[in-house]
């Protein structure tokens, strides 16, 4: 028996061997456009994706069965790094445009082909009017920045991501006098300043704005009454325009009313070296109060940075068409997280009666967890929740079981 074992062992190996079936081989593309016919048209576009172009749908695709959309080999949020390794550095940088930054190639590129220079979807202004609507208020303001005017966005911003903030090609004020020169002329137009190495975006706008030369129509009153004495010293022609005091001590010479918030228990960050400068444009700004920027994305540019918060931060951004402003005071207060008020108050300002024929809430009413008075902050987060009504749990049941 142990010997017809060991004299058809080697027998069975080479009956194995030889009926070992070859290797198939599919021509592609020809036996994929049997099906997908519409992607043959997509080959006479004037930009192909270089795989589409070469016939390696499988390159991409797997051509049986794949557990992600559309039979890509790989998840797609990872799966263009795998040859484009360039822009998965750039999305690691300091400021990431927001559909790179959530791996999301396809919102503006086609993954085949396009009549538009790098697979673009539309044409580079019209894919960036798709997102960004105020292009169309910037077009329609009496003096229009010349890149903005031609829809040109690429002269100022990368598309995936940068080491300067706003995904500028390069550093201010290196990018502004690539075309504007700080020549004599320049020096005088600033009243003697020499300001060459100021960050023009303190003063002038750089897309659209109602002056002539682009200068914010949110001008600080000394500012525009020309009175730079008011906060600077010393003769602009030997280095003058100096400040010889703090900006906070500064500002609440004439804004005593802003520093009341050193007397409060909860302050802003407004006790390090720029203090008032953090959010606020001495000169002239865009938007109201002189602030930097609209007060979502100021506010986002610190704020939900911390390790703790794993989600995207438009993912925090909550309570549409209210300013952050509405619920936390900008400088201090006697809350935490600067808030308005505590308990419901803060939330009745607007959703009056909110639970009056439903969970009961507020005085009288303990929160079993903590022994104390159950607000909406027991149930509802402010910022970032995964469920409806910005509850903290799953109100099917997770949430309900807490107490109940």
């Amino acid at each position: 028996m142990k010997t017809r074992i060991l004299f058809s062992l080697p027998l069975l190996l080479i009956t194995i061997a030889t009926a070992q079936e070859p290797v198939v081989t599919v021509a592609e593309p020809g036996v994929c456009l049997e099906c997908h016919v519409d992607f043959e048209v997509l080959a006479e576009q004037p930009f192909v994706h270089t795989a589409f172009a070469e016939g390696n749908c499988s390159s991409c695709h797997n051509p049986h069965a794949s557990p992600h959309q559309s039979l890509l080999v790989d998840e797609t949020s990872e799966f263009c790094f795998n040859c484009h390794e360039d822009v998965e550095h750039e999305v690691s940088q300091l400021s990431t445009h927001y559909p790179a930054s959530r791996r999301d190639c396809g919102a503006c590129h086609d993954p085949h082909a396009s009549g538009f220079a790098n697979q673009l979807r539309l044409p580079e202004i019209e894919l960036c009017r798709s997102c960004h609507t105020s292009i169309d208020e910037w077009w329609s303001s009496p003096t229009v920045h010349a890149p903005v005017a031609e829809g040109d966005c690429s002269t100022c911003h990368l598309p995936h991501g940068a080491e300067n903030h706003s995904l500028l090609t390069a550093p201010l004020p290196g990018l502004c006098q690539e075309c504007h020169e700080a020549d004599a002329a320049f020096t005088k137009s600033h009243q003697g300043f020499e300001a060459g190495e100021t960050n023009c975006t303190s003063c002038h706008d750089p897309h659209a704005a109602s002056s002539e030369n682009l200068v914010y129509g949110n001008q600080h009153t000394p500012f525009a009454a020309g009175r730079c004495d008011a906060c600077h010293s010393g003769n602009p022609q030997q280095g003058g325009f100096t400040i010889d005091e703090d900006f906070s001590t500064l500002c609440i010479r004439c804004h005593r009313a802003a520093g009341s918030w050193q007397e409060l228990p909860h302050t802003h960050i407004l006790t390090d070296e720029e203090s008032c400068m953090n959010c606020h444009n001495p000169h002239a700004a865009g938007g109201v109060f002189l602030l930097h920027s609209e007060q979502v994305s100021l506010c986002m540019g610190c704020h939900f940075d911390e390790p703790r918060h794993e989600k995207p931060k438009d993912e925090y951004v909550t309570h549409p068409d209210l300013d952050c402003s509405s619920c936390h005071v900008s400088h201090g207060g006697n809350n935490e997280m600067l808030l308005r008020s505590l308990g419901n108050d803060l939330c009745l300002g607007c959703h009056t009666g909110q639970h009056d024929a439903t969970h009961p809430a507020g005085e009288g009413i303990l929160d079993p967890r903590t022994n104390e008075e159950l607000t909406c902050l027991s149930c509802h987060q402010l910022h970032g929740s995964d469920h409806e009504k910005y509850l903290y749990l799953d109100p099917a049941m997770d949430l309900c079981i807490q107490c109940h």
